[in-house]
């Protein structure tokens, strides 16, 4: 697998035996929370299609995954990237033959881009909408249940945030509408009932197609899983074996060499793959200023949950610029058998229960071995756990970035969102609830379930005694934060309001009683209307505007570095500044 420089964006091209393929492969993926909980499987489809000898390109749309902004107007700057993609395979590959492989409106998007190109000898469509007006539908119920106001001029939902006026354009696809030629086969793995496609299915064979329809098996759990979803390898095993029987895999033809390593750039940021690790296993984007600016602070930014390194909604995208833009290099990471980075056995990994210090530490010595040598480690929910562990044991982290962590020690079996209500409710919050008039009538009216309450409180209770028993730092955060304040570490804690982090880092520190200037060197910003993931652009602008000012003295220095040769020396070797605590 390397990285490759299509239309203004990234793509990884997993080469068959041999370097080079007569048929070859292009995956275009989903977009918004469906492209997030699907990359990794894609990844392995592809990996899997390399293996039975197709080279295989996955790609990211303008606007979308690690690609630079659109410029163009959507949908139509999507179809002509989908139309670059597949030149640049056949460069690549040495390929004469080009499958399109797409996922749900991947599909549709593939399919209208190619389904006419004389050198598309087959298309894979793996839970399409039938139409694009069924994908914007979806989208719009989706905002209008969203609970903050979309930006004037786009749509923002389910990680998705698109301009408006590409939404009418994008309505007008449909599956059914699209011309094959009669040589071209289809597979269609369908997302529901048979019956819904019938239509589409007749058009196709119609126009001459030969047309093959197998159930999607695995779709409804990828899509919907709240943490760990399984990849759907017997449906993807079914779908390589329908290619097999269309398109046998030939010998191997000559490929074209490697590309250097390639970059991506724009305003005020230049970004760049890099693989590294035993075994170059791990994958990250590094983006830095543009410029020549010697190397100062690198900032680590690790996984949220299962998301691959863009986050969210591109929410680590718009960290990651936004830094660089200051003065500021980051390097977006995918942990162990996360995004495209592999573990040594794929699926062994978690949110929480993989220890990610070695993944930090790898990527710590890769930027060293780029000239950095001052690091911090950023991260939001579990990402900002796996961060947190990890300046304790390294000591070269000199700053640390949290936002909205919930946990400080986890258990296996633990449970993320039983852990969120017993951690955010410590007795004190109860304890004042005493005094409140509507807390009593909850439980007169048979409202407040006073069983539960003390069996949490309890188990809260057992916990942290098991955890000062062990006499682990990590699971007392007061202890943990006083070593690493006292070591020189600067650590910089984001909570929304009205998250459950907000009540869990109170209870955890004995907050409000105890201010936090207890801990010089300890910044807590309390930020109300920011949620947790983040889910809107206002707020990923938002905590990057603010991670951003948390690292102000970094930014000052990055500028300075820019602006005259030799002016980052100084700063490189400066002792850390501390946030001002409160």
């Amino acid at each position: 697998m390397r990285p490759v420089l299509i239309a203004g964006g990234f793509g990884w091209l997993h080469a068959s035996a041999g370097g080079g393929s007569e048929t070859a492969v292009l995956v275009c993926p989903a977009l918004g929370r469906e492209a997030c909980v699907s990359h990794r499987a894609l990844r392995l489809l592809a990996d899997r299609l390399a293996a039975a000898g197709y080279a295989t390109l996955r790609m990211d749309y303008p606007g979308s995954g690690d690609s630079a902004e659109l410029t163009e107007p959507a949908p139509e700057a999507w179809l002509a990237a989908i139309r670059a993609a597949a030149d640049r395979l056949r460069t690549l590959s040495g390929a004469t033959r080009i499958v399109v492989c797409g996922f749900r409106l991947g599909a549709l998007l593939g399919m209208a881009a190619t389904a006419r190109r004389a050198d598309v000898a087959a298309l894979m469509l793996l839970g399409p909408p039938l139409s694009g007006r069924d994908q914007v539908r979806e989208w719009r119920a989706a905002e209008r249940f969203a609970s903050t106001a979309p930006e004037p001029g786009h749509l923002e939902a389910d990680g998705c945030w698109l301009p408006r006026d590409a939404l009418d354009r994008l309505a007008e696809l449909a599956l059914g509408h699209v011309a094959l030629r009669p040589d071209q086969a289809v597979l269609l793995l369908a997302a529901g009932p048979a019956a819904a496609a019938a239509a589409c299915v007749e058009a196709w064979r119609g126009s001459g197609a030969a047309v093959a329809t197998l159930p999607f098996e695995g779709l409804k759990a990828l899509l919907h899983a709240q943490l760990d979803h399984p990849p759907p390898l017997a449906d993807f095993d079914r779908a390589i074996d329908w290619l097999r029987r269309r398109h046998p895999p030939r010998d191997a033809v000559p490929a074209a060499a490697p590309d250097p390593m390639p970059a991506l750039a724009g305003e005020g940021w230049v970004e760049q793959p890099l693989r590294f690790g035993p075994a170059a296993a791990l994958v990250g984007i590094l983006a830095r200023p543009a410029g020549e600016a010697p190397p100062g602070l690198a900032v680590i930014i690790g996984n949220t949950g299962y998301d691959p390194r863009v986050g969210f909604g591109r929410s680590t995208v718009v960290l990651a610029r936004h830094l660089a833009a200051r003065g500021i290099a980051s390097l977006r990471l995918d942990f162990a058998g996360l995004g495209d980075s592999r573990s040594p056995a794929e699926g062994d990994t978690h949110a929480y229960e993989t220890d990610r210090l070695e993944d930090f530490r790898a990527a710590i010595d890769a930027l060293a071995a780029r000239g950095y040598r001052r690091f911090a480690l950023q991260g939001t929910c579990s990402g900002a756990y796996h961060a947190f562990h990890a300046a304790l044991a390294e000591p070269r982290v000199e700053r640390l970035l949290l936002v909205n962590q919930l946990v400080f020690q986890w258990r296996a079996g633990d449970q993320m969102l039983q852990m969120a209500r017993v951690m955010s409710r410590g007795p004190a919050t109860y304890l004042r609830a005493l005094g409140q008039p509507q807390a009593w009538l909850k439980l007169r009216r048979g409202e407040l379930a006073i069983g539960r309450v003390l069996w949490g409180q309890l188990a809260a209770a057992a916990a942290r005694g098991r955890q000062w028993l062990r006499g682990d730092a990590a699971g007392r955060p007061r202890q943990a934060l006083e070593t690493l304040t006292r070591r020189g570490v600067a650590v910089f804690v984001l909570l929304g309001a009205e998250d459950p982090s907000h009540g869990i880092w109170n209870e955890a520190l004995g907050l409000p009683r105890r201010s936090a200037r207890h801990w010089p060197g300890l910044t807590i910003r309390i930020e109300s209307g920011l949620d947790h993931v983040p889910t809107t652009m206002r707020m990923r602008r938002q905590v990057a505007e603010i991670l951003g000012e948390a690292l102000r003295d970094e930014s000052a220095a990055g500028q300075a570095a820019g602006a005259g040769a030799g002016a980052g020396a100084g700063a490189r070797d400066r002792a850390p500044a501390r946030p001002r605590a409160g």
